[in-house]
């Protein structure tokens, strides 16, 4: 397979590897989240820049006995 000039995009070893990933919405210490499936997402995907966005930890839910 030939690889494209400017591919944002290209595979690797490990998966895809791109330029920048932006992760939001993890709400960690939740019953809701979904850690498992981040962590697969991030073993399956390299980027140069990790951008954390949003609502990564909740605060309020740490407040009343979060989840770790």
């Amino acid at each position: 397979m030939q690889e494209r000039r400017g591919s944002p995009a290209t595979s690797t070893n490990r998966g895809r590897r791109s330029r920048a990933l932006f992760i939001s919405d993890l709400h960690l210490a939740t019953h809701a989240c979904r850690a498992p499936a981040l962590l697969d997402f991030l073993e399956q995907n390299e980027a140069d820049t990790i951008y954390l966005v949003g609502d990564i930890i909740d605060f309020w839910d740490i407040n009343r006995g979060g989840i770790w």
